[in-house]
């Protein structure tokens, strides 16, 4: 019995000793990657006050103007047309209502704009399948996704919202700006792969990821994917509300700048660091972000967390983060713990212009403005944001759970677009039509109105 005894203090020794000093070690010095700062500040922003990577494209800029005629899935005058037309174009939308998807729906061919704000009141909304960017030099703005999970539709371990996949060429400069996705079986948005750079999530709404759904791994309400190896990749702005995990999850080999968002009601995981294919360490700062526990939010969440599975390297970059009440629990490994840091040029992922709030102004300025049609949100949209502000939001498995998706009726309506709609009247960079889109874009976001521009000789 002695011998077990001192045989077991013996074991315990020498299991554990290593395993402390292990923890407690200091953090080596490793130094940031040099490409993950950028300066753009000289650089025409795809509209105006666009911040973040990829903000400087030009996206369909002086292209054809292409109208969405049809809410069919394809054919003419569809969306699904529009976007797999080759060249330099903005796709326009004389009708709204509910696209109903067979399989999801894919732009593959580079610069284009997508300008949701154009469609008439209650706006374009995507269902039954997702959205796919495999190509450069692209703006989306202002489109709903209602993916769900219904009997017909893409497999559900890819029947995501958003995504944005690196396709022949690569992904980059690619921005998603007020969009709305929900119900989604795999993720709400992601990106993924080699070759995915300089990207920006803003002001999107990724909400109600379906938790005990059809997924074949089971349980999996996710919010947003960073995918590995992905390099500059912001995401500013967003309310993940109603999400198990992944709002955001940062995989390897990801360089990313995550500000200003709001985390509502996160029932595992909200910001958090993994690496579970070996894919190189990940660098990320996070500002100004705002975690706010619903009634699936167990008491330990922290706001930002590094996996065990993270590679050593891995550094996160906290600034002026706001946990409301929750503890920050570090991650075991000291090397690659959350750091806090005092001077934001001391992140090591940063880009700038931008405009980087107190978190205490965030749940303000996420809640006027996420989403596809703030100043005009549709029903789930509306019941989503209200959940979060009283904080009876919840976890949901499908989305009957929360009255599934109200039939919305088809509304056509011509456009009346400007005149030289290529020129630039002001000669401010923007041309005619952007000019107009702009303004479509201030009115369904709830924006003042702006003083009159100066004109230049």
């Amino acid at each position: 019995m002695r011998f077990l005894r001192r045989f077991s203090m013996l074991l315990a020794v020498v299991v554990l000793l290593p395993l402390l000093l292990w923890c407690l070690a200091p953090p080596h010095l490793v130094l940031p990657p040099e490409d993950a700062v950028r300066n753009l500040e000289t650089a025409l922003p795809v509209f105006p006050c666009a911040e973040g990577f990829g903000v400087d494209t030009p996206a369909g800029r002086g292209g054809a103007i292409i109208a969405v005629t049809s809410l069919s899935d394809a054919g003419p005058g569809t969306l699904r047309e529009a976007l797999q037309t080759p060249g330099g174009r903005v796709v326009v939308f004389e009708c709204a209502g509910q696209i109903h998807l067979a399989s999801n729906i894919e732009i593959s061919q580079p610069f284009v704009t997508v300008a949701g704000q154009t469609a008439p009141a209650p706006g374009i909304t995507l269902r039954d399948a997702g959205l796919n960017i495999v190509t450069h030099d692209v703006l989306v703005q202002h489109i709903a996704v209602r993916v769900g999970d219904q009997s017909e539709g893409p497999p559900p371990d890819a029947r995501d919202g958003i995504s944005v996949y690196p396709g022949n060429e690569g992904a980059y400069r690619v921005v998603v700006d007020h969009c709305s996705v929900s119900w989604a079986v795999d993720e709400d948005m992601s990106h993924w792969g080699k070759g995915v750079h300089d990207v920006t999530f803003r002001n999107c709404l990724a909400g109600e990821g379906l938790s005990h759904s059809i997924h074949p791994k089971g349980e999996h309400s996710k919010g947003l994917l960073m995918g590995d190896f992905g390099q500059r990749i912001a995401v500013i702005g967003c309310l993940f509300a109603d999400n198990v995990m992944r709002n955001p999850f940062v995989k390897g080999g990801v360089t990313a700048l995550i500000a200003n968002n709001v985390i509502y009601n996160p029932g595992d995981s909200a910001i958090h660091l993994g690496d579970a294919e070996h894919s190189g360490p990940s660098w990320v700062s996070a500002a100004g972000n705002v975690l706010l526990p619903g009634p699936d939010t167990p008491w330990y969440i922290a706001l930002a967390w590094v996996q065990g599975d993270a590679h050593p390297d891995a550094r996160l970059a906290l600034y002026g983060n706001d946990s409301r009440g929750y503890r920050l629990w570090h991650a075991w490994r000291r090397s690659n713990a959350p750091a806090n840091i005092t001077n934001w040029m001391d992140a090591p992922v940063r880009v700038s212009p931008l405009t980087l709030r107190d978190s205490g102004d965030t749940v303000d300025w996420v809640t006027a403005q996420a989403g596809s049609r703030p100043a005009m949100r549709d029903p789930v949209d509306a019941r989503i944001v209200e959940g979060m502000r009283t904080g009876s939001g919840r976890i949901i498995d499908h989305p009957e759970d929360v009255g599934g998706l109200p039939d919305i009726l088809p509304v056509y309506q011509a456009l009346s677009l400007p005149s030289e709609p290529e020129e630039d009247a002001d000669h401010d960079g923007y041309t005619n039509l952007e000019e107009w889109l702009h303004e479509r874009a201030r009115i369904v976001e709830g924006r003042p109105e702006a003083a009159p521009k100066k004109q230049k000789p």
